[in-house]
């Protein structure tokens, strides 16, 4: 049995360990936020999309019927930044097949490089507005920059805390979890309610505390007093480039405690736009 003052050393020498860490990852999240916000518009990948959600409920003799839809989207995918807000990066997505078709209008990958990478702004926004307009309901966007949320602005919204750590292979990980304490957090939009929610999540780094996977999770409750569930989860991956870059994202919506709708993003290794021009 350990006695008393040996355990309250070790206890004090604990949570000051913890402490160094947290401050570590505080200083850390903004430089690596920063790097994303600088590097990310240069470079390109694929991007898969599929999606399992539930289209419809029926009640049929006091049964629930329920009809699920699957979606797979491939499309060139990018980070993109308009000249009033250099700092906000937006998801940029040229559709190449929706469910195995090919929808009609221009695809060519070198003219969708040549306009980021000349800065063409009216071109960079019929992009945006064309997967907007695609349809795709219950999809989330923009989640590829979620490490942005710990930019030097923001990070000072948010208590950190060292959770444990963990192996992916021989790599050690530590693992943080974080909450909004200031700020406006999520917005969503459910008809003409606008819903708001602080943030949580956890922020998983490698021995040099680079960003390894950022989770969110967001709790809003609609004017029924139905609670809708976010969760968003983005892994990163450093690369040979100055930033680390997204290779999966995952975003999941539920009501009353029961997944509505799962989303999965994959994306093969990024290239830089000049060289697909």
């Amino acid at each position: 049995m350990i006695d008393r003052p040996l355990f309250l050393v070790l206890t004090v020498f604990s949570l000051a360990h913890a402490d160094e860490r947290t401050r570590k990852l505080a200083e850390r999240l903004p430089e690596e936020a920063a790097a994303f916000a600088r590097e990310a518009t240069k470079y390109a990948s694929e991007e898969k999309l599929t999606q399992h959600a539930l289209e419809n409920v029926r009640v049929v003799n006091g049964v629930a019927q329920l009809t699920w839809k699957d979606r797979e989207v491939i499309s060139r995918y990018g980070f993109v930044s308009f000249l009033e807000a250099p700092e906000a990066l937006r998801e940029l997505r040229q559709i190449d097949r929706v469910d195995g078709k090919q929808p009609k209008g221009e695809r060519s990958l070198k003219s969708i490089a040549a306009a980021v990478t000349a800065g063409d702004e009216a071109r960079k926004r019929k992009l945006l507005e064309d997967f907007e307009k695609a349809g795709f309901t219950g999809i989330a966007t923009n989640m590829g920059q979620l490490l942005l949320l710990f930019n030097a602005r923001k990070v000072q919204s948010y208590d950190f805390s060292f959770r444990s750590q963990t192996f992916i292979g021989a790599e050690r990980i530590m693992i943080f979890t974080y909450a909004q304490v200031e700020g406006g957090g999520m917005t969503t939009y459910r008809g003409k309610d606008t819903l708001k929610s602080k943030l949580s999540g956890e922020i998983w780094v490698n021995s040099e505390y680079r960003p390894v996977k950022i989770t969110l999770n967001s709790n809003v409750e609609a004017p029924d007093k139905q609670i809708i569930r976010q969760e968003m989860e983005v892994r990163y991956t450093p690369t040979p480039y100055p930033c680390v870059l997204p290779t999966l994202a995952r975003h999941r919506e539920l009501r009353y405690g029961v997944v509505q709708a799962e989303t999965v993003y994959e994306y093969k290794p990024f290239r830089l736009w000049a060289d697909l021009r």
